[in-house]
């Protein structure tokens, strides 16, 4: 399958596309293309913790970014906090506040869930949405853990612009894929794993990020004890990581 490198936080990292995450990949590619009759909005991808979502939202940032665009990426929790301190400031205007939304080019809202039951907050999301796509040209994502139609405790006004968009899913890593990420890992720190091993990583290490923290742990320990990658440091890692072996 092919494989993409991007850039993030300074950290070259490997974005693995397969069947599991193409999709997401696909909407990223319209996104940065930015033609008109091509935009979607609001735009949501959802998956499960550690499956890529954050990922593909950096491939939209960096490419966006390269091209002069304006892009604000910004946690629902982090949202929810700024609204509060600019509330409890003296000048508080909620047009102002919902204007300095304004010049940017998208507007990422990563983990909607943690707005659930938090109704003034989306009350103000949706009039910045609103604003957005009135202005035309103006591209929103937002990210979750599940699909739109399983959250609990949101404004009608909000469910329904969900429900009138696209809505992608990015699924679970297959054995495949993180085998790929488990022979890249290899190769680059010069470890040989045995398949025995490979097969016990790859069996209780459900998500691309757990994959990915176990051979960050893994890492560690090569570098610490400077030995190899052996089964012996393979067990230990899974132990530590409350595997049963």
């Amino acid at each position: 399958m092919e494989k993409r490198e991007k850039k993030s936080m300074g950290k070259k990292e490997s974005f693995f596309l397969d069947k599991s995450n193409v999709a997401a990949y696909m909407l990223a590619g319209l996104i940065v293309e930015n033609k008109k009759e091509c935009l979607i909005n609001p735009a949501i991808i959802y998956a499960e913790s550690g499956n890529g979502k954050s990922h593909i939202v950096g491939i939209i940032k960096e490419n966006l970014n390269e091209k002069g665009k304006k892009v604000k990426v910004v946690k629902a929790d982090d949202f929810t906090s700024e609204l509060i301190d600019t509330i409890k400031s003296n000048d508080f205007n909620r047009r102002d506040f919902c204007k300095r939304y304004d010049d940017v080019d998208i507007l990422v809202v990563e983990d909607m869930q943690h707005l659930q039951g938090k109704n003034s907050t989306q009350e103000y999301l949706v009039d910045i949405i609103e604003r957005l796509i009135e202005k035309g040209n103006k591209q929103l994502v937002f990210t979750m853990n599940c699909v739109p139609d399983r959250l609990e405790r949101f404004e009608e006004r909000l469910m329904t612009k969900f429900s009138n968009c696209v809505q992608i899913q990015i699924l679970p890593p297959n054995k495949n894929m993180k085998k790929r990420i488990i022979r890249k890992w290899c190769h680059d720190n010069k470890q040989k794993l045995s398949k025995k091993s490979v097969k016990r990583i790859v069996r209780n290490n459900y998500s691309v990020g757990e994959v990915l923290g176990f051979l960050k742990h893994l890492e560690l320990y090569t570098q610490l004890c400077e030995c190899p990658a052996d089964k012996k440091l393979v067990n230990r890692v899974l132990r530590e990581r409350g595997v049963a072996v």
